[in-house]
């Protein structure tokens, strides 16, 4: 991937990470708040996907050790994602981008 063709690109996923992390800090609230959850450190891994047209959805999302409550959490705001945009390749054309993503979520 030329750096020319990405800065869109490369711009976006800054506010990607500003989202990740805002929304970790509000779920690991939640977490603190809720009775559902139990002490100790949970790892949330989402995959997700970016469309041609910019739209991210999440294609898998997994918690570990399993919480129904932090994988409904997630969920949620993986439905207001920001529009990214698609890694443009040497040939000129936008691609589909695959991406993981791991959230650590600390219940004290």
């Amino acid at each position: 991937m030329p750096d020319s063709l990405n800065r869109l690109y490369y711009a976006k996923q800054k506010s990607w990470k500003r989202f990740i992390e805002g929304n970790r800090l509000i779920v690991t609230q939640q977490a603190d708040e809720s009775k559902k959850v139990k002490r100790g450190e949970y790892s949330i891994d989402i995959d997700y996907e970016i469309g041609l047209n910019g739209r991210v959805k999440a294609t898998n999302i997994a918690c570990y050790p399993q919480n129904d409550f932090l994988k409904e959490q997630v969920t949620e705001f993986m439905s207001r994602v920001p529009v990214l945009a698609p890694p443009v390749y040497g040939d000129g054309k936008p691609r589909v981008a695959v991406g993981k993503e791991n959230i650590i979520i600390l219940k004290k």
